[in-house]
């Protein structure tokens, strides 16, 4: 079979990743396109999707049973045989459809960590993982192959803040992560919960939720009105109550943010306005976000 060459998947990682400009020094991706046996196939052990729904599975194997499998998966050569790199519902599928071959892109990558990227990144861009898993492989890309938050936001075509908010999602209690990749709550829900300041709160403020349906603006509502309690009591021990107009102010740069925000007031009108960040690429998002208004 010949090599297919000026394809996007033969143009290497800038074909596959948008807006990041190619490297001149790198070397080409070339990729082949052909059958192959599905034994011959190994499972990705990079693989960023760890849910699979059995319903959608369900419906994908009747449909390759009739109509066969039309998007190619994407495996890279290895000693005896190929490594998928992306598909993996489609491998699973068409091996329950017992079917013999399938149709494949063959990708010459040579690292780990290059095989880690595009499985993550072929993943994130098509939007198939839930929130956790997003996450996650946010986590890893940062982690493993040593990007900043701004350059996975480029590599997947998303906003900076949008990646850390999926980051911050990592800091939830195990609990409620389930919950979010049951779709028994909602990105909203989990954004609000992590307005507490502890796990235990999170997962009583979680369990209210569950137990009343509530919606995320009854789940901000329920947010505030914890903190307005926390107020109450801080006044109880003569520290001063913020003025409503203060914490509206509070929640609407809290929300603009995306982090936590505290404005002190003086009796004399002047005070201060405190904003955390929580890493140097958080720091440098929030000044990019307030810069830019």
């Amino acid at each position: 079979m010949a090599k297919i060459k000026n394809t996007g998947l033969g143009k290497g990682l800038g074909a596959l990743l948008p807006n990041i400009e190619k490297n001149e020094k790198s070397s080409e991706i070339v990729t082949q396109f052909k059958m192959l046996p599905l034994e011959d196939i190994t499972k990705n052990p990079y693989q960023p999707r760890i849910d699979f729904d059995p319903e959608e599975l369900e419906d994908l194997i009747s449909s390759i049973k009739i109509h066969g499998v039309i998007t190619p998966v994407t495996v890279r050569k290895i000693k005896n045989g190929f490594e998928l790199i992306a598909g993996e519902r489609r491998l699973r599928a068409s091996k329950e459809a017992q079917i013999k071959e399938i149709p494949a892109y063959i990708l010459d990558v040579n690292t780990n960590s290059e095989m880690l990227e595009i499985a993550l990144i072929e993943n994130l861009q098509r939007d198939d993982l839930n929130p956790i898993e997003t996450a996650l492989g946010f986590k890893r890309l940062i982690d493993e192959c040593k990007l900043t938050q701004e350059q996975v936001a480029l590599k997947v075509g998303k906003n900076r803040s949008t990646v850390t908010n999926f980051l911050r999602l990592i800091k939830l209690p195990e609990d409620i992560q389930q919950a979010l990749r049951d779709n028994k709550i909602s990105m909203g829900h989990a954004r609000a919960l992590l307005a507490f300041d502890t796990p235990d709160l999170m997962i009583d403020a979680y369990n209210t939720v569950l137990n009343k349906g509530l919606n995320v603006r009854d789940t901000e509502d329920l947010v505030k009105t914890f903190n307005n309690k926390k107020q109450i009591k801080l006044s109880e021990n003569n520290i001063e109550v913020k003025e409503p107009e203060v914490k509206d102010l509070e929640d609407k740069l809290r929300h603009f943010l995306s982090t936590e925000v505290k404005i002190n007031t003086k009796n004399n009108k002047s005070g201060k306005i405190v904003i955390d960040f929580y890493s140097e690429d958080d720091f440098e998002r929030i000044i990019e976000q307030i810069v830019n208004v």
